[in-house]
């Protein structure tokens, strides 16, 4: 899985519109063939995976928690499993803040295209630390 936070989130950030503690943030599934990347700016439902089990348009809402390690502030992010995603080609990933006017986060490419006959689908964030974790402020000090 390869992706990055979105230039428009961290600018966003930087302004105080996102409220990581509160605000819901969303994940989006994508087929193959969406043009998202660090340029998208909101949720779209243009190819986004049809409803179908555990998994319905507009995503999953991520269960998370803001944490600290040592002087690293980070975003705390659980795993997702989905059942159900019959037929279901999912190739991309967008978190995306449903209380903040859907904007972007974050995008992913997964390492593949995931085609579902059956079965489980589990995404795993990166690990919930300092130096790992999907969203964290690093360059923070006492000095």
């Amino acid at each position: 899985m390869s992706g990055t936070l979105t230039k428009s989130f961290v600018g966003e950030l930087g302004q105080g519109l996102h409220n990581l503690s509160s605000d819901t943030l969303m994940l989006a599934l994508y087929k193959s063939d969406v043009a998202l990347g660090k340029t998208t700016t909101q949720y779209t439902a243009t190819q986004e995976c049809e409803d179908g089990g555990d998994y319905s348009a507009g995503g999953v809402a991520l269960v998370k928690s803001w944490q600290t390690t040592g002087d690293v502030p980070y975003l705390s992010i659980a795993d997702i499993t989905l059942e159900g995603l019959v037929g279901q080609d999912i190739y991309q990933a967008l978190i995306y803040n449903s209380t903040y006017s859907n904007k972007s986060v974050a995008w992913f490419t997964l390492d593949r295209i995931y085609n579902f006959n059956s079965g489980t689908f589990t995404l795993r964030f990166p690990p919930n630390n300092g130096n790992e974790a999907l969203i964290r402020i690093t360059g923070v000090s006492d000095g």
